[in-house]
């Protein structure tokens, strides 16, 4: 798995806008903050790597939310009250969530070659038995 966090510290450190920063004096597993016209997500130094991943993988896929909304300067149209601000939010977490998903995927593609597939589930085949002694 730290080969996985690696490849994201990698990838995020490419991005001119975006610092990522591991720190010990925070309470939290870690967050994405947006100050001095830069992302900044800081992830706490004393979790395991794969929980670091995790978080670092979440908040990256919030970074990309973040400018994704920038890019269209407002957030998507119809928030006249508070369902449908509320709707607004939860399919903005869906994207964030999917994005999240996907980057590691692709990552974890990247690093290990091709992808690993199911068994496959089919008709049961009598030739599979065990020979009866």
């Amino acid at each position: 798995m730290a080969g996985l966090l690696a490849r994201l510290m990698e990838m995020a450190g490419k991005r001119v806008d975006l610092v990522v920063t591991e720190v010990d004096d925070i309470d939290s597993w870690g967050f994405l903050l947006f100050r001095d016209g830069r992302y900044h997500i800081y992830v706490n130094r004393s979790i395991r790597d794969f929980r670091k991943t995790m978080i670092l993988v979440d908040e990256l896929g919030h970074y990309a939310l973040r400018r994704r909304i920038a890019k269209r300067e407002r957030l998507p149209g119809g928030a006249e009250n508070l369902v449908e601000r509320i709707r607004q939010d939860k399919a903005c977490d869906a994207w964030a969530a999917k994005f999240s998903k996907r980057l590691l995927y692709f990552v974890r593609r990247g690093l290990h070659g091709g992808t690993s597939r199911r068994p496959r589930q089919g008709r049961y085949d009598p030739s599979w038995r065990l020979p009866v002694k």
